[in-house]
C-alpha cells in the first residue's frame, strides 16, 4: 500500500469482512499480459513500451526495498491509454523486504529453505531458498517474460515441475534467435544476460537491463530532463524570406550547437 506508481496496481484500503481480511485495489479494465500473449504476438513497439513501464515500476519497487519474487505475465495487467498498452504490476503477495529496509519488515516473513513463486519464471537461487533472493531474481523473471513476448513460448517448460527445475538450474532453453528470428540483436543479448543461472553473471538491476536494451540515455536522462533541440536555420538570421528553403540547420542542446546538413521549410 506504500507503493504509488502509475505502473503498479494501487492498494487503496483494507478492512475485515466477516472475519476475512480484504484488500481494496485499483481496478484495471484490461487483460493480463498472460491472456494478451495467448492471443497476440506483440510488435517491437509494443514490447518496448511494455518493458519501459515494467522496468519503471520495478525500479521504483526496488528503490523502496521490495523484491517482487513472483513476476510473471499473469501478474501484469494491461490497460489501454491513448491507444497504447499500459502495464501495471500486481500481486505483491510474496514480496521480500530487503534487509536495508528493516523498518518496513513485517512481523512474519519467509523461512529459510522455503520456495515461493512460479517455477517457469523463477530464478535458480529462488528455487533453492526464496529468502535469500535479491533484485537480480526479479531481473531473471523479467528475462523470462521478455523471452515469452519475443518467442511466443515460455523459456522454461516441461511435463512436470522437476523437468522445469532442471532446465532452469542448467540454463537450458531454446535459442530465441532460432525460435524467433528477425528481432534486433539487443533483444537476444538481453535475454541471454537476464537468464544467466549464476546471479553474479546475470543482468543484476533494472538500470543495467534498461541500458543494454535501450541505451545510456534511457537510464540516465528522464524524459522530462532530456535536452530540448532548438532548430535555428542560418538563413533566418540572414534575413531569408518565408516559404524558401533555408539550407543548413543548427541543432543545439542549449550549450553545444552542432551544424546539421538538412532542409528546412518555414
Amino acid at each position: 500500500a506504500k507503493l504509488a506508481h502509475p505502473n503498479i496496481v494501487s492498494v487503496t484500503d483494507s478492512f475485515d469482512f466477516d472475519g476475512c481480511p480484504v484488500l481494496v485495489m485499483e481496478y484495471v479494465d484490461g487483460p493480463s499480459l498472460h491472456n494478451f500473449l495467448a492471443n497476440t504476438r506483440p510488435s517491437l513497439v509494443q514490447v518496448e513500451g511494455l518493458l519501459r513501464g515494467i522496468l519503471s515500476a520495478l525500479k521504483y519497487a526496488h528503490s523502496s526495498g521490495l523484491v517482487h519474487r513472483d513476476l510473471k505475465p499473469a501478474n501484469i495487467l494491461l490497460s489501454t491509454v491513448s491507444g497504447e498498452l499500459h502495464p501495471k504490476i500486481t500481486d505483491f503477495g510474496i514480496v521480500k523486504v530487503l534487509d536495508s529496509f528493516k523498518e518496513y519488515r513485517p512481523s512474519s516473513h519467509t523461512k529459510a529453505g522455503v520456495t515461493l513463486g512460479t517455477l517457469c519464471y523463477m530464478s535458480p537461487e529462488q528455487m533453492a531458498n526464496s529468502r535469500s533472493v535479491t533484485v537480480a531474481s526479479d531481473m531473471y523473471s523479467l528475462g523470462c517474460i521478455l523471452y515469452e513476448m519475443v518467442c511466443g513460448q515460455r523459456a522454461f517448460d516441461g511435463p512436470n515441475s522437476f523437468a522445469v527445475q532442471a532446465k532452469v538450474e542448467e540454463g537450458i532453453y531454446e535459442d530465441p534467435q532460432v525460435v524467433a528470428p528477425g528481432w534486433p540483436q539487443r533483444f537476444y543479448d538481453v535475454i541471454k544476460g537476464a537468464l544467466e543461472p549464476d546471479p553474479a553473471q546475470r543482468i543484476s538491476s533494472c538500470e543495467e537491463f534498461e541500458r543494454r536494451l535501450f541505451g545510456e540515455m534511457a537510464v540516465h536522462s528522464p524524459r522530462s530532463m532530456l535536452p530540448t533541440l532548438i532548430l535555428e536555420p542560418d538563413a533566418i538570421r540572414k534575413g531569408g524570406s518565408k516559404g524558401k528553403d533555408k539550407g543548413d540547420v543548427k541543432v543545439s542542446d542549449g550549450e553545444h550547437p552542432v551544424a546539421v546538413r538538412t532542409k528546412l521549410w518555414v
